[in-house]
């Protein structure tokens, strides 16, 4: 009984390894700001992420006219979703409108990210990147 017992721990255990929980993840996004090079916005775009009581994921930001914040909802892997993200609706005309339309749409179609040094990439479902921010 102990043996099937040990062998059972260590599978599950061996799970665990292999695909890490979501609040790993979100955890080391924790307080995290990201900047969007070069956007032209006159003010940088940028993502920050922050735990909520009870373990969940928020981001905030500024798209480069306006402010949002809102939940960010991990999956398995890389998968992220920005749903039901709120922001403030100052009228953006020319360059910075067209920034923030790029930036909403953009967070709007993220399906997963990906971290690699100090580079955050956005990416649509057939994985195409749509955004890439920079670590701050």
């Amino acid at each position: 009984m102990k043996f099937v017992l040990g062998l059972a721990g260590g599978l599950l255990a061996g799970c665990a390894a292999v695909a890490p929980a979501p609040i790993d993840r979100a955890a080391a996004l924790d307080g995290r700001v990201w900047e969007l090079p070069d956007a032209g916005a006159g003010r940088p775009v940028t993502l920050e992420f922050s735990l909520r009581d009870g373990g969940a994921l928020a981001v905030g930001g500024y798209d480069g006219c306006n402010r949002f914040n809102g939940p960010a909802e991990l999956g398995q892997g890389e998968a992220i979703r920005f749903e039901r993200l709120a922001f403030t609706r100052m009228a953006c005309l020319g360059d910075t409108g067209a920034i923030e339309r790029r930036v909403q749409v953009a967070l709007g179609e993220t399906r997963s990210m990906r971290v690699a040094g100090t580079s955050l990439s956005l990416l649509d479902a057939g994985g195409q990147t749509l955004l890439v921010f920079q670590r701050q």
